[in-house]
């Protein structure tokens, strides 16, 4: 049995002509009022204390990751994993801004796990 279609394409991001337009939506979105707006509700909703470790799967560019960090503190870890090596280069990038020495946005998940092999330290 063949599983839901992707018309979003977010599981073939590396194999599209152009994986840079998926960075430009993802950002784009993120400045949507409705989407600033249910951040905080989502996160509230995970209860987290601080010193959890946290995995973000499917998390693209990392920003839901680092907000995770933040909360989870320098006790806990918050890890990012996603499909797309586009995504998860460009969430490595962001992550030496950020300066949130808990996050690890930098696994790449296979297709049914993750990969040790884009693991970082």
């Amino acid at each position: 049995m063949a599983g839901p279609e992707d018309i979003t394409l977010f599981s073939s991001v590396d194999r599209t002509k152009e994986p840079d337009f998926f960075k430009r939506f993802l950002d784009e979105r993120n400045k949507i009022p409705g989407i600033i707006a249910s951040k905080p509700i989502i996160l509230a909703g995970l209860h987290l204390t601080g010193g959890e470790k946290v995995l973000d799967a499917g998390c693209g560019l990392g920003d839901d990751t680092f907000e995770i960090a933040q909360i989870v503190g320098s006790q806990g870890r918050a890890v990012g994993i996603d499909v797309s090596e586009t995504m998860i280069l460009e969430a490595r990038r962001r992550a030496v801004t950020t300066l949130f020495g808990s996050a690890t946005p930098c696994k790449r998940a296979a297709r049914f796990g993750v990969s040790p092999t884009m693991a970082c330290s």
